[in-house]
């Protein structure tokens, strides 16, 4: 436990909340179940909590933060751009500790409109944002390459998009839950086309298999033609 907690401190923002976008980012590149990493988080949010830091930029009449300005913490967190009556909001960057760095549009203290999040790890998200989360259109890279191009709803893959995979296959079509669901169709490395419908991440019954030799439409178990 003390490994993770301290490999989470420094994630408080203003007002000793946790960030759960990089909460989220955490658990899922360990295993992690995401409620142990929040309580892991707040934890360590409360026992890390300080008011130490420098600004230095605007402020307006009420002597807080607004307008143009930068402020480091003393866990090394530091935002720089605008802000509105103490608060984050319009055009900023913001640099974590361990290297993670967002870019872009921010609305009371979160990230919302269209911005840029590149982990420490190597993953980057490029797209829209509403309340802290990836929400709207957006393209995701992974870590092992992976990328992911499409909607996003509350930071999952929800909708309509195409991931294309570092082996060279890609699918494109119907998302949820961040499972394939719906309709859509993997395209693989040597050409062959595998559509219909998918349900969990998996297909589900009938659909069309199609080589450069021959086209087959009927059952399909495990990604091959059954019958």
């Amino acid at each position: 436990i003390d490994k993770h907690v301290s490999a989470i401190m420094g994630v408080n923002l203003w007002g000793g909340a946790c960030d759960p976008e990089r909460l989220e980012h955490y658990a899922k590149d360990r295993g992690l179940k995401l409620l142990f990493v929040m309580q892991l988080g707040l934890y360590a949010s409360l026992s890390s909590f300080s008011w130490s830091g420098e600004y230095i930029g605007e402020r307006n009449t009420f002597n807080r933060f607004h307008g143009q300005g930068t402020y480091v913490s003393g866990r090394g967190l530091k935002y720089e751009g605008n802000w509105i009556d103490g608060r984050k909001s319009g055009k900023g960057v913001q640099t974590w500790s361990n290297g993670d760095i967002y870019n872009g549009d921010w609305l009371e203290n979160k990230r919302n409109g269209l911005g840029v999040q590149t982990w420490a790890d190597g993953g980057k998200y490029d797209g829209e944002w509403v309340g802290g989360k990836r929400n709207g259109k957006g393209v995701y890279t992974f870590v092992n390459g992976d990328v992911y191009t499409g909607s996003f709803r509350a930071n999952i893959k929800k909708g309509q998009g195409e991931i294309v995979y570092k082996n060279g296959s890609r699918y494109r079509g119907s998302w949820d839950k961040d499972l394939r669901a719906g309709k859509g169709l993997i395209i693989y490395k040597n050409g062959s086309v595998l559509e219909g419908q998918w349900k969990e991440g998996k297909f589900a019954g009938r659909g069309t298999f199609a080589t450069k030799k021959y086209k087959y439409t009927g059952v399909i178990r495990n990604g091959k033609p059954h019958g």
